[in-house]
């Protein structure tokens, strides 16, 4: 699934300026995560310097799971 943050459900600073869904992840079968600081456009992929992490051990997959079908649930992400 892949979820957006829709712009009416953002907080916005006293200056106007409206928060950001910046979080990059997957979560493969609650068994991997991946967690990255790449967007995936070219000129992120082609030339940036992006940084990930894979994790295959632990709960941490399970758990990063968890956190986003709970937004999901309560509203403040959208599944598109």
């Amino acid at each position: 699934s892949i979820h957006v943050w829709p712009r009416d459900h953002r907080p916005t600073s006293a200056e106007g300026r409206v928060g950001s869904l910046h979080a990059k992840c997957a979560v493969v079968d609650d068994r991997v995560l991946l967690v990255s600081s790449a967007n995936l456009t070219a000129f992120a992929l082609e030339l940036n310097m992006e940084l990930g992490v894979r994790v295959e051990r632990g709960d941490a997959p399970r758990r990063v799971r968890e956190h986003f079908a709970e937004l999901v649930r309560r509203g403040v992400l959208t599944t598109i």
